[in-house]
């Protein structure tokens, strides 16, 4: 479901909070899921899931991140984000299957 620019940030907590889970990058919808309880699969890239990610409940929420060299990256935007290549789809799937089960 695509929301962004439609509705009104007011109303953003109620509908995370209605779901299942969430999958989505480093972002503030992460924080407000965390905030209103809804399970989270966060997908950091470039930026590292210790400063940042879910520190507690971690029962509750899964972080997918790949330990490169150049990490803590420097840069949000990379030229070459070869570690979000790194995060297959086959990955990130099965952690979605296992809170939708």
């Amino acid at each position: 479901m695509v929301t962004a620019g439609i509705i009104p940030l007011k109303y953003v907590p109620s509908l995370v909070r209605r779901l299942r889970a969430l999958l989505t990058g480093d972002t503030g919808i992460l924080h407000m899921a965390i905030a209103v309880g809804t399970p989270v699969i966060a997908l950091f890239v470039p930026s590292t899931p210790k400063d940042t990610g879910p520190l507690y409940d971690l029962d509750k929420h899964v972080v997918v991140h790949k330990e490169m060299p150049c990490n803590p990256c420097v840069s949000k935007y990379c030229g070459d984000p070869y570690c979000m290549d790194l995060i297959t789809v086959d990955e990130v799937f099965g952690e979605m299957r296992r809170f939708l089960s």
